[in-house]
């Protein structure tokens, strides 16, 4: 609120208008709290004083060394000392509340990964049953390479490079499709942009190095072909 309204002014002192009839004057400033969930922006807002504006419903925050739930004896007797019937409904170390605000988004990705994961699963499945059949097909072509001096390493790096180009062709327009449509992963991430370029670049290189291991069996059955004997089968 204050960097909002004031920016770089010093806000002690100002005064603001409350209810449309009531001026308040600021005498200190808070730490910006994310009200609505972990996730959520941090919204502006200003405390008073509870006897300015008493409330019938409130939440205590208590901070704790240790484990905190061996202080609910002395916390509910302290309440009790102030008023035998004043209900405590729930009690929650704060680090479940964040979990319980985090459950839903969790799962999602989750769920998403694991699709991923599978989509990573099938298309290295793919790239390999193509390659594979490539390499099938091309039993003359590589023969004869190898027949007139074509080194055996020399295969192997042809039929890897075929598959990492091919892994390419796919990255780049996928790259640039996660980006545009970074926006809709905003709601499931907390503290971590949807398009940081370093885990755009992490995602980049575990793909290509999917792909690379993919074409790497049928890049050593290219190598091993006997050259007379692929000449013969044609």
């Amino acid at each position: 609120m204050a960097r909002r309204f004031w920016g770089e002014r010093d806000p002690l002192g100002r005064r603001f208008v409350v209810g449309g009839d009531r001026e308040v004057e600021v005498i200190g400033i808070a730490g910006d709290v994310r009200h609505l969930g972990v996730a959520a922006p941090a919204r502006p807002h200003f405390y008073v004083p509870f006897a300015a504006r008493p409330v019938f419903n409130l939440s205590f925050v208590v901070r704790a060394a240790g484990d905190p739930s061996a202080l609910q004896p002395a916390l509910r007797d302290a309440l009790r000392g102030l008023d035998l019937e004043l209900p405590v409904p729930s009690w929650a170390p704060l680090a479940d509340l964040v979990r319980q605000d985090r459950a839903l988004p969790r799962f999602s990705t989750t769920l998403l990964a694991s699709f991923a994961a599978v989509a990573t699963g099938l298309s290295a499945l793919g790239l390999f049953a193509v390659l594979a059949w490539g390499v099938e097909r091309r039993r003359t072509e590589l023969g004869v390479r190898l027949a007139i001096g074509a080194a055996p390493g020399d295969l192997r790096k042809l039929v890897v490079r075929e598959g990492v180009g091919l892994a390419l062709l796919g990255l780049v327009p996928g790259l640039a499709l996660a980006v545009a449509g970074s926006s809709l992963m905003r709601p499931l991430l907390f503290g971590v942009a949807p398009s940081e370029p370093a885990t755009l670049a992490a995602v980049a290189l575990v793909l290509l190095a999917v792909a690379g291991f993919a074409a790497w069996l049928p890049a050593r059955r290219a190598a091993a072909l006997d050259p007379a004997a692929a000449l013969r089968a044609e």
